[in-house]
């Protein structure tokens, strides 16, 4: 952290103008990368519709019931 308090203690040093102009030039190396990908995501979207026949009421109907069941 000392090198940065360093850093930012010579850009208080700068006027306004070069402080913008750091600024843009940090945001245009920061966008400039690209960041990886996980590897590891799973896609949920393949599980759409898979448990569809499991349950014998309608999904919403499952939930009222148990915040019911919940209340006292």
């Amino acid at each position: 952290m000392e090198t940065i308090d360093g850093i930012l203690d010579e850009v208080d040093k700068l006027p306004l103008s070069e402080r913008l102009r750091l600024l843009h030039k940090l945001v245009d190396r920061i966008v400039a990368v690209e960041v990886p990908k996980p590897t590891n995501q799973v896609d949920f979207n393949k599980y759409i519709g898979v448990g569809k026949h499991v349950w014998e009421t309608d999904a919403q109907a499952y939930i009222n019931s148990t915040r019911d069941e919940d209340r006292f």
